[in-house]
């Protein structure tokens, strides 16, 4: 076939479309060169090619990406973890304060109520009892304190103000009521606070609880 016709037959398939501009531009140049070989070329097989290409090119675009993804929903998930577990430990500190002890007051663990400590303390822990005796230099306040409560109790620290026989306060003191020894529902204590007094002016004592 001549080179012109075949030049031609060409530009029908770029004028139908079949090649593209870039193709018959090859082509052309090929056939108008007497120093290049004429080189025929299948334009579907072309296509099929370039087709290939692209999809080989997005499938490894896909696979470049998925690693990218999964490392994202790996350090989302972390944090998610993290921010979990803060608000689960807020809640413990809140729930030691605010659940029910579980265990007896013997076996060493820590004490919790359904209301905060002080609350707790000035509404359910009465003292009772209360008496003064001395000896030598010293004012003796003796007391009882009750658990009337749901919850077991322990370092309640309460605060005597003491008073003469006109009843006028002349000297106040504390002292822990309870100590690191549980005190358990419906249980009572005796305790007794030293105070001094040289002079032997204490004659009573109005005992509060000062948790």
């Amino acid at each position: 076939m001549d080179k012109f016709e075949e030049l031609k037959a060409y530009k029908e398939l770029l004028d139908s479309n079949i090649i593209t501009q870039e193709e018959f531009d090859k082509k052309k140049k090929e056939l108008l060169s007497y120093n290049t070989p004429i080189t025929e070329i299948s334009p579907k097989v072309t296509d099929l090619s370039d087709k290939s290409q692209n999809e080989n090119s997005l499938d490894e675009s896909k696979k470049r990406s998925l690693p990218a993804l999964s490392q994202r929903t790996i350090i989302l998930f972390v944090i998610l973890l993290v921010v979990a577990g803060i608000g689960v430990g807020v809640l413990i500190k809140k729930n030691e304060k605010k659940g029910k002890k579980s265990s007896s007051a013997s076996s060493g663990s820590s004490y919790s109520y359904e209301i905060d400590y002080s609350t707790y303390c000035l509404l359910y822990l009465k003292v009772s009892n209360v008496s003064v005796s001395h000896s030598g230099n010293y004012a003796y306040v003796s007391e009882t304190i009750t658990n009337n409560g749901t919850s077991s109790i322990r370092y309640v620290k309460v605060k005597a103000a003491c008073k003469n026989a006109s009843g006028k306060i002349i000297d106040t003191d504390w002292t822990y009521a309870v100590d690191s020894s549980w005190l358990d529902p419906g249980e009572s204590k005796n305790f007794e606070m030293m105070v001094k007094d040289t002079s032997k002016e204490i004659r009573t004592a109005s005992v509060t609880v000062e948790y």
